[in-house]
């Protein structure tokens, strides 16, 4: 399955082979779509999280992630007492395999 963040080089490839191939309107746009979503994608990853908000993306607990931040591991965007982190700097627990 697709990630956004795959998106990019498969949407800039296909940018490239529609010019190389005499369709630069089409490949304009696909470069167009490309800077788009990568614009969306930083937006996305430069926002802050609670640890909460932060617990259920990652995965991890929010007294995990609070411990992260302590130590400095990730870095606080908010207050001592009222930490935030980007979501760009999260931890994500791996899916564990039943068995």
């Amino acid at each position: 399955m697709d990630t956004p963040a795959s998106l990019l080089p498969q949407w800039r490839e296909r940018a490239a082979y529609l010019e190389q191939f005499g369709d630069p309107t089409s490949a304009r746009l696909w470069r167009l779509a490309a800077l788009e979503l990568e614009h969306a994608l930083k937006a996305l990853g430069d926002e802050t999280l609670t640890l909460v908000e932060a617990a259920a993306v990652s995965g991890y607990s929010a007294d995990h992630l609070g411990h992260l931040v302590r130590n400095g591991t990730i870095t606080n965007y908010g207050r001592k007492n009222a930490p935030r982190v980007r979501r760009a700097d999260l931890p994500i627990k791996s899916p564990t395999k039943p068995g």
